[in-house]
């Protein structure tokens, strides 16, 4: 019987030994937000079989578990770890559920245990990764009005930015507006706000508090950001935190974590509104035999601006384009009404874009969530796309990633179109093989190399 206990400010060294060797970014892996929130969520842990097994009680008072941790890259001891576990559930009368689990850790745990587990992604658990130079230098049209609202407090002569000190943690706690396990979390924090080598930043306006933040590094090139707060009554100041503590702490690193939402709209949309690299995928993970969701069907809709960075994320699951690649095809060439997303539990699980290019429609990302292959959720929105592409009377390219897709787009209508072919075509569309060469140029991985399909209503 593995022995529990709390957290202490002493157990630092040997979670960040285990975070480490996991390389995880989410917030979740923070000794930070473990030790500080644990009298919430009444965390303790264990260790056994060389690993590290966190415990608590999730929001419905249940017992759940952190996806246990290795040191060593050969993980083969997890799967009787977690069967330990499900019977130590199993005798609390609660079922085995793992929360907090990344993409990249269920992949390891279903290659260990295939058919065993179920993932489940939950929107609201998502971290939201930003580029860091973006939130430094804020450039170009789409931080046009974050640089407007900071300018103005920042050039006010009463306005100073500076690290944040322990002198200063009396008068940020007076001005903190939270929740009170928020404020207790602030307080554990900022107790032991050295021996956590935390890094913070406070704002002042003629000589007052009006922000403050404060956060770490996280693995994989990753700093994270696990509290920031501003008075909501001057302007400016969420911004100008943001933006100055991200040059303070972080402009070493690649990636800022800003952590998750909670499933709160005005949190999500000012999480959006800084336009983030990835979202984070995080879930929970449940024994096939448990598994107690019935979710509706999911729906085809058409995408708002707000589903832009899960889009974003599913194309980079699904195709691990290079970032800079991605930052100029979602400036240059995505937008929300020229795509078509299946959409269920709450989150994108397909989706695709209809790109107009001089009377031709490309076809462009189509992707799928790797748990939701196979259902017939790319069929059906293919489906829905090619019956707006033909009310517009327009032919409709595409570049199958691989040949094994060849099959799968003639079922639609498409034919293979050699270079020799497009003299054929060109007598009722002229421009097809300047178009069909640009699109190649544009978006497939070896352009001269390019399978061109290409399907006429």
């Amino acid at each position: 019987m593995r022995e529990y206990r709390p957290i202490d400010i002493g157990d630092k060294p040997l979670f960040d030994s285990f975070f480490q060797a996991g390389g995880e970014r989410s917030c979740d892996y923070s000794f930070t937000n473990l030790f500080s929130w644990q009298g919430y969520f009444h965390t303790t842990f264990a260790q056994d079989r060389n690993h590290l097994v966190v415990r608590f009680r999730d929001h419905h008072g249940r017992y759940s578990y952190m996806m246990p941790l290795s040191r060593q890259a050969e993980d083969k001891a997890l799967p009787t770890l977690l069967q330990d576990l499900a019977h130590e559930a199993g005798q609390e009368g609660e079922p085995l559920v793992l929360r907090g689990v990344t993409r990249r850790q269920f992949g390891r745990l279903d290659a260990l245990c295939p058919d065993t587990y179920i993932y489940r992604p939950l929107r609201e658990d998502f971290d939201y990764l930003y580029r860091s130079s973006h939130l430094i230098d804020l450039t170009g049209k789409k931080y046009q009005p974050k640089r407007n609202h900071l300018h103005k407090l920042a050039t006010l002569p009463g306005c100073e930015y500076r690290p944040l000190r322990r002198a200063d943690f009396d008068e940020c706690l007076a001005m903190t507006q939270a929740v009170e396990e928020e404020l207790a979390a602030i307080h554990l924090a900022l107790d032991h706000y050295e021996a956590l080598g935390l890094q913070g930043g406070v704002l002042r306006l003629d000589g007052q508090v009006v922000a403050y933040t404060y956060g770490q590094p996280l693995p994989d090139n990753t700093f994270g950001v696990h509290i920031e707060k501003a008075r909501a009554d001057i302007e400016g100041a969420y911004p100008l935190i943001n933006q100055r503590f991200a040059r303070q702490a972080a402009a070493s690193y690649r990636y800022i974590n800003r952590e998750e939402d909670l499933g709160l709209p005005g949190l999500r949309q000012a999480k959006l509104s800084y336009h983030p690299a990835q979202l984070l995928e995080k879930g929970e993970v449940w024994l096939a035999g448990q598994y107690p969701y019935r979710d509706p069907a999911p729906e085809i809709r058409q995408a708002d601006e707000s589903m832009t960075a899960e889009i974003r994320t599913l194309w980079q699951t699904c195709f691990h384009d290079d970032e800079d690649w991605l930052d100029d095809y979602f400036q240059q060439y995505y937008r929300p009404s020229q795509t078509l997303l299946m959409f269920g539990q709450g989150r994108v699980l397909s989706a695709l874009q209809m790109l107009p290019r001089k009377g031709v429609v490309y076809l462009s990302g189509l992707s799928t969530q790797p748990e939701c292959r196979r259902r017939g959720y790319m069929t059906r929105l293919l489906h829905a796309a090619l019956e707006r592409i033909d009310r517009s009377s327009q032919p409709c390219v595409l570049i199958p990633q691989n040949d094994t897709l060849i099959d799968y787009y003639r079922s639609f209508g498409f034919q293979v179109t050699a270079r020799q072919d497009f003299a054929s075509i060109a007598a009722d569309y002229s421009e097809i093989e300047e178009i069909c060469l640009s699109l190649a140029q544009d978006f497939a991985d070896s352009p001269s190399q390019a399978v061109f399909m290409i399907r006429k209503k």
